[in-house]
């Protein structure tokens, strides 16, 4: 099975970094982004400071917290959410930044997922996701975010481009990766903190790609791999389909407290 040739060597990549899945803000150009965020009780939130020379605070007046200390480009302030319910903020100095964060609980956040449609899942082709298309540069890649309206959280790696994208019910987090290899786009990774059930996801995928793999090859993927997968890994749901005379794969992959879906061109992982 052609499948087997590159999901033992690739998964432990991808799922290694599912598994640090974190809540991020990122401050730039003087604003909180995204500014409301909804995250389950428990969750840690990471705001990033990506300014070039200004320094900033995430002060949380209203609960009557004291304002913590500034922190300069490069530097981070995290705070974790143990308590439901909505939580304001702005930035000390510069108090027209403002910002909210909503927490609730882990059977709310799945609740709301079960109403999630196709518009605010993924829209998604046989050759990409988004505006974003296998073999694309990494230029084109950043600029297939901007023509989408994410976030770009950091694009310094050669290799991979972080985005962030705001659904409205969860803000989730995309890695697009580029080998150095070839220079062509050959993974996106889009990680749902939080999300408990994977069916709205898969539903609204085979409206897009119709049906996974059987239960058999399912199986028979998970039989070779069993070994290197991390502990957590509760379920995989498998696409595969040929473009052109190559393969294409989606994975999603169901984790204890976040679901990953990965879009993936294998041919352009490595020269032939």
């Amino acid at each position: 099975m052609k499948i087997l040739s590159f999901l033992i060597g690739f998964f432990l990549c991808s799922l290694a970094q599912a598994e640090d899945v974190t809540t991020r803000v990122i401050i730039k150009d003087f604003k909180f982004q995204p500014a409301e965020i909804t995250v389950t009780s428990g969750t840690t939130v990471r705001w990033e400071n990506h300014e070039k020379r200004q320094y900033h605070s995430v002060w949380f007046e209203q609960s009557g917290e004291p304002e913590p200390e500034y922190f300069f480009p490069e530097e981070f302030f995290e705070k974790t959410f143990n308590q439901i319910g909505d939580f304001p903020y702005r930035c000390g100095p510069h108090p027209k930044m403002t910002g909210i964060v909503h927490v609730v609980s882990k059977e709310d956040k799945q609740v709301k997922t079960e109403n999630m449609t196709t518009e605010n899942i993924a829209q998604t082709t046989f050759n990409g996701y988004l505006s974003a298309a296998f073999g694309m540069s990494w230029q084109q890649v950043k600029e297939a975010i901007a023509k989408d309206d994410l976030t770009l959280v950091n694009a310094e790696d050669a290799e991979i481009i972080k985005a962030k994208r705001d659904r409205g019910f969860i803000t989730t987090d995309i890695s697009y990766v580029i080998p150095k290899q070839t220079g062509k786009l050959a993974l996106i990774v889009e990680f749902y903190p939080g999300v408990l059930s994977e069916n709205p996801i898969v539903n609204e995928l085979e409206k897009q790609l119709g049906s996974p793999l059987g239960k058999d090859a399912t199986a028979e993927v998970l039989k070779q791999i069993k070994d290197d997968l991390p502990p957590g890994v509760t379920a995989l749901t498998l696409w595969a389909w040929e473009v052109d005379n190559q393969d294409r794969f989606i994975r999603l992959l169901k984790f204890d407290d976040h679901i990953a879906v990965e879009y993936l061109a294998p041919a352009l992982l490595s020269e032939p």
